[in-house]
């Protein structure tokens, strides 16, 4: 990988992950996708992540690839102050969030290919145009990107039924 940070990871996962039964190992893959594609373009960003994949499934045939997460133009903070008020129930908004979808059907196909687990975290709570960030009155988000304690819990679940598949 041409990513430093990549690199090390590639060198030590192997030896780390090789300690545990490969019948219990699952391994989730999963980034902030979109600044990768954009740095390496899109060839060698699935060859990158290709390579990923077939290194984790030489350890355990348990493996799931992530798809983007929700990412907003907006410190989602900041737009949930003006969205709520009278017009806006503080239960549950949405906000115009990017679209993601054709980053996460490449990356649905590759995992197709490999024949490992997808989960497309945009499948959720958004359609094409808007993602959830308050659900029962609690953030998921708390900036254009980074999901607080609460998006965490509700964005893995549907992973843990994909697990729960293996």
């Amino acid at each position: 990988s041409d990513i430093k940070r990549c690199n090390v990871l590639y060198s030590h996962f192997p030896k780390v992950m090789s300690k545990y039964n490969s019948e219990d190992l699952v391994i989730i893959i999963s980034a902030y996708w979109e600044p990768a594609i954009e740095k390496m373009g899109e060839r060698k960003f699935i060859n990158e992540i290709d390579k990923s994949i077939k290194l984790a499934k030489t350890l355990t045939n348990k493996v799931i690839l992530v798809g983007q997460t929700p990412t907003f133009n907006y410190r989602v903070p900041l737009a949930l102050i003006r969205r709520i008020d009278a017009r806006h129930s503080s239960n549950h908004v949405e906000l115009s969030s990017i679209d993601h979808r054709p980053l996460n059907d490449m990356l649905s196909l590759l995992a197709k290919e490999n024949n490992i687990g997808f989960y497309d975290p945009l499948e959720t709570k958004c359609n094409e145009m808007s993602c959830v960030v308050l659900e029962n009155g609690m953030p998921l988000h708390w900036d254009i990107g980074h999901m607080t304690h609460k998006g965490s819990v509700f964005y893995t679940k549907p992973l843990i039924e994909i697990i729960k598949e293996l």
